[in-house]
């Protein structure tokens, strides 16, 4: 196994990683200039929504560790246990935040006591120590891997020749929370509770259930403890049946009637999915259910079906078909959306509206939508791709923030003006006002999308004047951007208004 092979996550639906260039070799050749790409998902407070992004992991040939996003370098580490298995940073604010110090010994092995520093402050109790071969022994407080300023989760017990064993235990806001047993070869055995990925503040959910040389096997409860419980109630359940190569116990897969929660499942975002695996796959009918507080009902309110691709007797892959009803990524007490349409051999096409359960007028309004057509890609795999017309919603709508977006694409990319709407009819009066005061020929907010001509992947970028809102922009908030794009890049003096006035000035270098 490689250096790098050892660090790779094994929340694959937390942490998704593929190396960009295979140059890994044995011995001190290890580190060549190798790229991976990690994508999280993480709480946006702005817009009171999970979303996803992504960072670039550079090992370079100096042994050094780069951070980098959308070109810029995040951070850069010095290893020099390269011995170990390096230590690297899952989200945003480890990458910014979190710092491990301590003394390293002869062949540049960590050695002695080792502390974390989390914004400059030491973090209490954290860490342990090193022997003088650089591995953990003794008793060693960690951090979660998803370590962050609202989930400040901590995972205490016992490593012997750097393997966790025995009994270990999860701490939360100074309590247990959860825990369990490794065994002699440092796998998980026995009774657990395991934390979500995604758990913190406002989304308490824990896994209960048993492990078999390191894989999970028979029932697993979910329990979730929601604002003002206090105590963990079961929410959702399922079996596991484990899978033997010979003597040996190689997986764990998902089998019969299962209730899961949605993965951006949290206290004003209760989300359910109901329907049955085969073989790890999940086949036949799924039902979305949804409540708005915990002492309601969940009730329907989407969902759809799956069919199997049979391989001999075994099911080998499920694919949506049919009509589906699907939430939006953001879904949530205040912004409530779904995508209505048909999916053919897992792929969307013909027409999806988007439609919005307005509490305020008790009614599903229909607000968006547009086409997709099949195409064949680059890789000579069937896509779909929005085409013609569309009506899409901002990344913040809800009901303080009801901001749309009309435009064309061609081949899945925009094109041409894409204007921005607004609910509020003095929200349109004021951009009559930007736009006579900045030259914005348009009927809304909004700009021009021009497509690259010599790009591969048949790109788009904005172009000229643009009226943008603010990250955040709601009812009471509303303030825009509005300024030029010069190849897709903010260029010369941009405003911010509130109203029909100038709240600040950036001026972006060409």
């Amino acid at each position: 196994m490689s250096l790098f092979d050892q660090f790779k996550p094994t929340r694959a639906d937390q942490i998704k990683t593929k190396a960009k260039q295979k140059t890994i070799q044995n011995g001190n050749d290890e580190w060549q200039n190798i790229t991976l790409e990690h994508e999280f998902t993480y709480w946006d407070s702005s817009y009171l929504k999970y979303k996803t992004i992504k960072f670039q992991i550079t090992f370079t040939k100096e042994k050094k560790i780069k951070y980098t996003k959308d070109g810029q370098i995040l951070r850069t580490d010095q290893v020099l246990d390269s011995f170990q298995k390096p230590e690297i940073f899952n989200n945003l604010e480890q990458i910014n935040n979190l710092k491990w110090s301590g003394k390293y010994g002869q062949n540049s092995f960590k050695v002695g006591r080792w502390t974390a520093d989390w914004n400059n402050q030491t973090i209490q109790e954290v860490g342990g120590y090193y022997s003088q071969c650089g591995q953990k022994q003794g008793l060693w407080k960690d951090l979660s891997k998803n370590y962050w300023s609202e989930a400040q989760i901590f995972e205490v017990g016992l490593y012997i020749n750097n393997q966790r064993s025995g009994i270990w235990k999860y701490i939360y806001k100074n309590s247990e929370i959860g825990g369990g047993s490794y065994d002699e070869q440092g796998e998980k055995n026995g009774k657990w509770l395991e934390l979500s990925d995604n758990f913190w503040n406002q989304s308490q959910v824990i896994y209960e259930g048993e492990y078999k040389s390191g894989k999970k096997f028979g029932l697993w409860n979910v329990l979730y403890k929601g604002k003002g419980q206090r105590q963990l109630k079961q929410i959702a359940c399922g079996l596991y049946n484990q899978i033997q190569d010979k003597d040996e116990i190689v997986d764990s897969i998902k089998v019969g009637k299962w209730i899961e929660l949605n993965d951006k499942f949290w206290d004003l975002a209760q989300v359910l999915l109901i329907g049955d695996y085969k073989n790890g796959r999940k086949v036949g009918r799924w039902d979305t259910l949804h409540r708005i507080r915990n002492n309601k009902l969940f009730e329907i309110i989407g969902g759809g079906s799956y069919d199997k691709y049979l391989e001999g007797h075994t099911v080998s892959d499920s694919l949506k078909i049919g009509k589906w009803i699907e939430l939006s990524e953001g879904f949530w007490r205040d912004s409530k959306i779904t995508y209505n349409g048909e999916y053919q051999n897992g792929i969307k096409v013909g027409q999806w509206d988007i439609y919005y359960f307005d509490d305020d007028a008790e009614k599903i309004k229909l607000i968006g939508g547009g086409s997709f057509v099949e195409k064949i890609n680059d890789q000579n795999l069937l896509v779909s791709l929005k085409t013609g017309i569309w009506i899409e919603l901002s990344d913040g709508f809800k009901s303080s923030s009801e901001v749309t977006y009309k435009g064309e694409y061609e081949n899945g990319k925009k094109v041409g003006r894409w204007n921005i709407f607004y609910k509020d009819d003095l929200m349109q009066q004021l951009l009559i006002f930007l736009q006579i005061k900045f030259h914005v020929f348009c009927q809304s907010g909004g700009g021009q999308y021009e497509k690259l001509k010599d790009n591969h992947m048949d790109d788009s970028i904005k172009v000229g004047k643009w009226i943008e809102e603010i990250e955040g922009f709601y009812e009471y908030g509303q303030v825009l951007y509005c300024g030029e794009y010069l190849n897709g890049k903010k260029v010369g003096i941009w405003y911010q208004m509130f109203g029909e006035n100038i709240l600040d000035e950036e001026n972006y270098l060409n």
